[in-house]
């Protein structure tokens, strides 16, 4: 089992140590910047699929032997799901394909011949992807032409935030107890070289041994791309930072999924 020291004052051996990311979220998109479609019917147009009303909605024009409607987040995100509002059950396509694009032009499918399903809450579908444009491309309806009152997409989200636990004994092998404050820093070198993040936690309360601190709520991440190793410095009161210093497993760069 690794020990790292703490020299001069009270020599800290952490026992144990792990780290791990907190658990990613979805948030809706303040909007999807525009909508696009093939012929739509009448001024049914596809804007309406994304105004956030209920009441209208995108029709595709009766005529076309197929349809489809794109949407354009902006920019590149992660998406979550996404949720298909149709307008009611004799609108929903009994054929389409659910398709993502990160430059407009090349196509990737996601979903391929799936009949839409009918729920007033929506139709929720599992993106998990990075893209910028989602198209539906509809091959068959049940009745008229398809209608959809609204599409909404959800971005996953990563807090910038991982915990850091660990065992403290005292030199005679007894749990640590007391109020300490705690620097914690984070290096791309395993010794030596000039912090890229620092961060001071005051008064930290540990009972028999047990460290649980949040990094990362108190100093943001900002400035880290988690494209590279980084290394844990850990000081204690006024000492010197602790030696070795913990290298942070893969968990933490789960932050680059977002990037």
């Amino acid at each position: 089992m690794r020990r790292l020291l703490w020299i001069p004052l009270i020599s800290i051996f952490i026992l144990t140590s792990a780290s791990s990311i907190t658990i990613a979220s979805q948030k809706n998109l303040p909007i999807i910047r525009t909508a696009a479609s093939s012929i739509y019917y009448n001024y049914y147009s596809p804007d309406r699929a994304i105004d956030g009303d209920n009441n209208t909605y995108w029709i595709g024009h009766p005529a076309e032997p197929s349809w489809w409607i794109t949407f354009d987040l902006g920019a590149l995100n992660h998406i979550g799901n996404i949720n298909i509002k149709w307008y009611a059950s004799y609108f929903i396509p009994l054929d389409y394909d659910i398709q993502i694009s990160s430059d407009g032009y090349n196509w990737e499918d996601v979903f391929t011949d799936i009949q839409g399903v009918y729920d007033p809450q929506g139709e929720v579908r599992a993106i998990n992807r990075k893209t910028r444009y989602i198209r539906l491309h509809i091959d068959e309806i049940t009745f008229f032409a398809p209608l959809l009152r609204e599409f909404s997409v959800y971005k996953i989200t990563v807090p910038h935030t991982f915990t850091f636990q660990a065992n403290l004994q005292d030199r005679d092998g007894l749990p640590l107890n007391g109020t300490y404050t705690l620097t914690f820093r984070l290096y791309d070198t395993e010794t030596g070289g000039t912090p890229l993040w620092q961060e001071v936690h005051q008064e930290i309360d540990i009972q028999d041994g047990l460290l649980q601190v949040e990094l990362g709520s108190i100093t943001p991440f900002d400035y880290l791309s988690f494209d590279r190793q980084y290394w844990l410095g850990i000081e204690v009161a006024s000492d010197n930072e602790m030696t070795p210093r913990f290298k942070l497993t893969s968990t933490p760069y789960a932050f680059i999924s977002e990037e």
